[in-house]
Parts: structure tokens; C-alpha cells; sequence
């Protein structure tokens, strides 16, 4: 397959890898991002701190495979970006960072793409410690598109952090990171991507028409959605999604039947015990304290002693 031009990205309706991978979670939250993003949630100093770790990670990242370009523009110079990237590879530059391409309404701009032979391999950075199901379909939407633009793909991997890495001294991106093979695990992924774009362009047409979908154990699942806020409106803060071991399917269930707040849960729904207690202390205003279990560990507990929080470290 010959390397395309540039294409011209106002020529229709267009959505980022992030869109896509949105659209998997929830139609609605796709639309609601493009037609009324001043519903979406605050983001809060917790949440940058998560995504301004993630571009940390990525700088580190180019430090694995040294010498490339960044193509550093901004988000309103996706254009000047694509452009770039091809005039880049037909230059002969073989590594290259956060390269954009564009193809099928959709813009991708990937972590890393080397050319190896004939060909391109893609890195995918992750600021996480291993695989996950999420990932595969945001690595396939970047492979697709990217041979849709006219790029061959040979192989695609993920980029994750070592959990059996000690810093002394500065870090060593390749002591630091783990690059693992995914080209025939997004294989799938990548198979869906054609009717998936379909669905999610069809839902993008009618910008007037917010789909009608409800909330459910989807909204937090993989992601947090950022329109939260907007959907739940109405739900007691602490309410049966928040009930530990207590299938998706059965909350989803009682919420179409309007029974949210975990008091009004009714008898006969089997719960596991952590869970119980829960709805026990709800339902009473009295807390489980287990005395003598906390004695226990109390009583083991030797001067001098140090603590760590993990939960705020952030």
C-alpha cells in the first residue's frame, strides 16, 4: 500500500483515538463530548495528577528508542500535524513521536512509530504495570488508521512499566519499561473497527438527538466517564452501585425498578458479607466494630512505628 498525502481533516465530521475508545464505553458519553462538553465533570487535582503522570511516562518512553522527532503541535494544529508527519517519513526519519494520521473521519496521533524494513511498528505507552483488555481496541483503532492513510503496520506493541524495577541513580527507560507484542492480540479489535466507526458516525449525525441510554456499572467501567455528574443526577451518593460483590446485572436490575438508595434494598438479594454490613449500617446508623479482631492486630504491633498511606500519595 502506497504512503497517502495528507488528507484534508475538514472535509467531514472527525474524532480523535480517545473518541473511539469513549464510543466503546458509551454512545451517549461519545455524543455528549462532542455536542455538549460544558456538562462534563470538574476535573479534579487527582485526575490531572493522573494525566499529567501519563505525559511524564510518555517522555520517558522516548528515551527507549532515542534519535526520533516529536511532532510536538497542539490540538488546534492537527493539520500542520499530519502534514508533518508525511512529509517527516518521506524525508526518511524512521522514528518518530506522537505522529499523526488521519484517515475514515478519524485522528490518531501515536506514541511511537518506528520503521523497521518495509514497514512501520507502533508503541503504545501505558502508565500502567501490564496488559489489559482496554487497551487492545485503542491499539487497533491506531493500526487501522494508520494503514487506512497508506502506512503498513507490521507489528504492534505496548509499552508498560516494570514492576521489578529499582531507581538508583536516574531512571533507565530500558530498565524502567517492559515492551510486550500485541500484534495478533488486537487482531479482534482491530476486525470491529469498521462497524464501530459506523455506529458511532450514525450516533454523531443527529446532534440534536442525545441517545438514551441509562447509567449503570458501565460509567465507571474501564474509565471513570467524565459526564458522571450529568447522568447521575438524582442518585444518592452512596447508593446499590456502590455495594461491594454485588453483580452488574443485579444493580442494573434494581435501578430499573428505582430502587437506588441501599435502605429501600429489598429482602431476598443475596449479598456477600462485606456487603451486608454495609446495608446493615445503612439501614441501623450504628457502626460494625469488630473489637476483639482489632485487638488483635493492635496487640502485635511493636515501637517504633512508621506509616505510609498509599491512597494519598497523589
Amino acid at each position: 500500500m502506497p504512503e497517502a498525502e495528507a488528507t484534508n481533516t475538514k472535509a467531514k465530521k472527525k474524532i480523535s483515538k480517545s473518541q473511539y475508545t469513549r464510543g466503546l464505553q458509551c454512545l451517549k458519553s461519545l455524543w455528549l463530548y462532542n455536542y455538549r462538553r460544558d456538562l462534563a465533570d470538574e476535573i479534579t487535582p487527582s485526575k490531572q495528577a493522573i494525566f499529567d503522570q501519563g505525559h511524564e511516562v510518555g517522555d520517558l518512553a522516548r528515551k527507549y528508542f532515542p534519535g526520533g522527532v516529536l511532532l510536538d503541535e497542539d490540538r488546534e494544529h492537527m493539520e500542520e500535524s499530519i502534514a508533518r508527519t508525511t512529509k517527516l517519513i518521506k524525508e526518511g526519519v524512521k522514528t518518530l513521536y506522537e505522529a499523526t494520521f488521519f484517515a475514515e473521519g478519524v485522528l490518531v496521533r501515536c506514541d511511537i512509530v518506528r520503521k523497521v524494513g518495509g514497514a512501520w511498528h507502533l508503541i503504545e505507552v501505558k502508565s500502567s504495570t501490564q496488559l489489559k483488555d482496554q487497551h487492545l481496541p485503542d491499539i487497533a483503532i491506531q493500526k487501522y488508521i494508520m494503514e487506512a492513510a497508506g502506512f503498513k503496520v507490521s507489528k504492534s506493541f505496548l509499552m508498560v512499566i516494570n514492576t521489578d524495577f529499582v531507581k538508583h541513580g536516574p531512571i533507565d527507560p530500558q530498565e524502567f519499561f517492559t515492551l510486550q507484542e500485541v500484534t495478533e492480540e488486537i487482531a479482534e479489535a482491530e476486525e470491529e473497527v469498521p462497524a464501530k466507526l459506523k455506529e458511532f458516525f450514525k450516533t454523531l449525525a443527529s446532534p440534536g438527538k442525545e441517545p438514551s441510554i441509562k447509567f449503570g456499572c458501565h460509567c465507571s467501567n474501564p474509565y471513570a466517564c467524565d459526564f458522571i455528574g450529568h447522568c447521575w443526577k438524582g442518585v444518592p451518593p452512596y447508593s446499590v452501585f456502590n455495594l461491594p460483590y454485588l453483580k452488574p446485572d443485579i444493580k442494573e436490575s434494581l435501578r430499573d425498578r428505582g430502587i437506588l438508595d441501599i435502605c429501600k434494598l429489598p429482602a431476598g438479594i443475596s449479598l456477600s458479607a462485606a456487603a451486608a454490613d454495609i446495608v446493615h449500617v445503612a439501614k441501623t446508623g450504628k457502626a460494625i466494630i469488630n473489637k476483639p479482631a482489632v485487638k488483635e492486630f493492635l496487640s502485635q504491633l511493636k515501637y517504633p512505628l512508621y506509616h505510609l498511606d498509599f491512597e494519598t500519595i497523589n
